[in-house]
């Protein structure tokens, strides 16, 4: 709705958007009432705080993009919470990380657009318009699933790079299994770690395995590899700061030089923390989302 609004969808987009808010109009509306004043000001809220860039490329019909926030306002009324998150940068060596509402981390590449959203039944979904590196928090009664196109690729905790277009679809499994079905091209079959799949209209699906190296070009930029060999616990935990977005304080300096030897790749905050503690003589206590607390002596 946003990039419809300053007028940046595809002629395609325009139709489906079009057409959805055609079938959710109703005969009769409280907006017939309204005067033009009326109608000017209750534009001007709906559309403020969520044009950024750009121009709202108002039409003549302004009841009509008021009924459209009223079809939204329905979608909301029957449980659906969304969050458009979506993202225009500016080159394409550059990395921009959100944290989803239910914990997932991804890394959304150049200049690339995700949509996120759940239903009042827990379901995840999401489209990607670009490429991201994908981090799904773990939720088995809640199954993560992207869908582009025909192909719908469903996860429950995983990591995997997706990279898509018009046309083609390249996926990426770093850990985990990753389930990728399409009706149209009769395909059903789930990836494991170190596995990709690609597609394209020309050469169908090919799948094939995963280089080291290819993880270390995914995974340039971003802080998804957490791989520390005898490193100060302080530092570990300035990374961990980093990637979850959090604050960590150490009760006692000492035991920040502790030294960690330990794979925190694809793990949780909260698994990260509860392997460290099961290494180290420190506890971790949540005093916020935002704030963690270390309490425990310095290491020998």
């Amino acid at each position: 709705m946003q990039r419809y609004l300053t007028n940046q969808v595809t002629e395609d987009e325009r139709q489906k958007i079009e057409s959805w808010l055609e079938v959710n109009k109703t005969g009769s509306s409280e907006l017939d009432d309204l005067s033009e004043e009326e109608e000017e000001q209750l534009f001007s809220n709906i559309t403020k705080g969520i044009i950024r860039k750009g121009r709202v490329k108002k039409r003549a019909d302004t009841k009509w993009i008021l009924r459209m926030a009223a079809s939204i306002a329905l979608l909301v009324t029957v449980g659906v919470t969304a969050y458009f998150l979506t993202d225009s940068l500016t080159t394409n060596n550059t990395v921009d990380k959100r944290v989803l509402n239910d914990g997932t981390l991804v890394w959304i590449k150049g200049e690339s657009s995700l949509i996120y959203s759940e239903s009042v039944d827990g379901t995840r979904n999401a489209e990607l318009i670009g490429e991201a590196l994908f981090e799904v928090a773990k939720d088995s009664s809640r199954p993560f699933k992207i869908t582009h196109g025909n192909f719908t690729i469903t996860v429950v905790g995983t990591s995997f790079n997706l990279k898509t277009s018009k046309d083609t679809l390249e996926l990426k499994v770093l850990t985990g299994k990753v389930h990728v079905a399409s009706f149209q091209d009769s395909l059903d079959l789930s990836l494991v770690a170190m596995q990709q799949l690609t597609y394209s209209e020309i050469t169908g699906v090919k799948t094939k395995s995963v280089s080291q190296p290819e993880v270390k070009i995914i995974a340039a930029l971003t802080e998804y590899e957490m791989q520390f060999k005898d490193e100060k616990l302080g530092e570990v935990l300035k990374r961990l700061e980093r990637k979850f977005d959090t604050n960590i304080v150490t009760e006692n300096s000492a035991a920040e030089k502790c030294r960690v030897t330990a794979d925190l790749t694809d793990h949780s905050l909260e698994t990260s923390l509860q392997m460290i503690s099961e290494i180290l003589p420190v506890k971790f206590e949540h005093v916020t989302n935002k704030k963690i607390f270390i309490k425990g002596e310095g290491c020998k």
